[in-house]
Parts: C-alpha cells; sequence; structure tokens
C-alpha cells in the first residue's frame, strides 16, 4: 500500500523567524515565550528571541538570549547575532571576537564576513573592513545587497569612483529595484554626476510621489541641470 508523507511543519523558532521577517514582532515574542516556556532549553528558541529583542532595539536583551543559545546549542550564526547586538552596544572588540568564531565554523556565510565589516570598520581597521566586505561579495556575486554594501562602505571612506562601479554592478544585477537605484544616483550625485542621476531619481520619485525625499533628490538634479520649470513642478 502506497502512503502519502506528510511535510514536516517549522519549528517554532523557524515560525517565530518568519513572523519577524515580515515585521510581526510581537507575534514571534510570544510564540518564543510559549516554546521557551515549554522548553527552556530549546537554544535555537533562545536565539530567536535575541534576533526578535535585536530587532525591537533592546541589544542588551539581545546579547544575553544569544549567549543562552550559544551555552545550550552553538552554532555560527548565533555567534553573528551576538556580534551584532555587541556592535549595537559598542563594544566593537568582543563583537569582532564573536565573528571570528562565526567565520571559523562558517567560512562560506557572507553575514559573517559583512557583519565582520562592521565591526573592523569600528575599530579603525578600514582595509581589513574592506576586505571583509570583499570576501563576502566574492560567496554571493550575485546578490545587489553585497555590492551595495561594499559601496556606501567604499563612499564614506572617500573612495567615490570605485563605490559608483560597484553600485553599477548592483544595479545591473537589480534595474527595476527602486532602492538600488536610489542608492546608484546618490552616489552619482555625491560626485557631482547629476545628469547621470536624475534618470534615477526620475524613477523613485514616480515609484514613491509621495516621498518627500525622492522628490527633494530628483527636483535638486533637475534644477542643477537648469531644468527648472520641471523641478519647480517636482518641489511645489
Amino acid at each position: 500500500m502506497q502512503t502519502t508523507s506528510t511535510p514536516s511543519l517549522p519549528n517554532p523558532a523557524e515560525q517565530a523567524l518568519g513572523l519577524l521577517a515580515q515585521g510581526k514582532a510581537e507575534q514571534a515574542a510570544a510564540l518564543l515565550r510559549a516554546q521557551l516556556k515549554a522548553h527552556p532549553t530549546h537554544g535555537a528558541a533562545w536565539h530567536a528571541f535575541g534576533c526578535v529583542a535585536l530587532a525591537n532595539g533592546n541589544a542588551e536583551a539581545a546579547v544575553h538570549c544569544a549567549n543562552k543559545a550559544l551555552a545550550l546549542q552553538p552554532q555560527a550564526h548565533f555567534y553573528i547575532t551576538l556580534g551584532q547586538a555587541l556592535l549595537v552596544l559598542g563594544h566593537a572588540e568582543q563583537a569582532r571576537a564573536a565573528l571570528n568564531v562565526a567565520i571559523m565554523e562558517a567560512p562560506r556565510d557572507p553575514r559573517a564576513h559583512q557583519t565582520m565589516a562592521e565591526a573592523l570598520e569600528a575599530l579603525g581597521r578600514i582595509d581589513d573592513a574592506a576586505q571583509a566586505l570583499r570576501n563576502a561579495l566574492r560567496l554571493r556575486p550575485l546578490e545587489a545587497e553585497r555590492h551595495l554594501a561594499l559601496a556606501a562602505f567604499l563612499a564614506r571612506h572617500g573612495w567615490v569612483a570605485e563605490a559608483i562601479t560597484t553600485s553599477g554592478h548592483a544595479l545591473g544585477l537589480e534595474p527595476d529595484n527602486i532602492f538600488t537605484q536610489n542608492q546608484h544616483a546618490m552616489l552619482l550625485e555625491r560626485a557631482g554626476r547629476l545628469a547621470g542621476a536624475a534618470p534615477f531619481f526620475e524613477e523613485v520619485a514616480s515609484a514613491r510621489p509621495t516621498d518627500a525625499a525622492a522628490l527633494a533628490n530628483y527636483g535638486a538634479a533637475l534644477f542643477a541641470q537648469g531644468a527648472y520649470e520641471p523641478a519647480r513642478s517636482v518641489l511645489l
């Protein structure tokens, strides 16, 4: 007799992280409280609770939950969450140490390298931070967010031309993504290339007609090119 298998349901920690990704932090927290009340030694649930705490701006609670998770069930991505929370609290060296463990245990996880870059940048180790971002990008070259993270870093440290090239790669991967278009346009504007920035600002303003910043960017780009009447219609 042929039997059909029932697909397994995600565990509460996975469900909670899914709810968190949807912006439903309160529901995620309620689910995790129930899970931890019934199973207080569930490491993944403690980690998920740490993610919820971090999303809610409670980095101290996130550190506590991540440490609890690591004591119960050490996993590489738990160290990433711990590192993120420590960074929020301003403990860059402790964050670097936690992230170093994450990289040693999961060297192909781009999140570990990208968060390590944040810690190294906070410590003033700019060249090392740039290398960490390039490592993350090398692991996920088809993810636009990796290119954008490197582009933003390069721009912060004065390498605007390289930043534009890098954000251009992100735009090639996601040509219709409004966030990517906006980031690229802002870098072009920073480099004084307003003619190149204007079409992207126009796309962003069209997609976000009530966004004051988007309209201001587009209007300013038009004004800088001498298109005063179109600029006035956008800005007023």
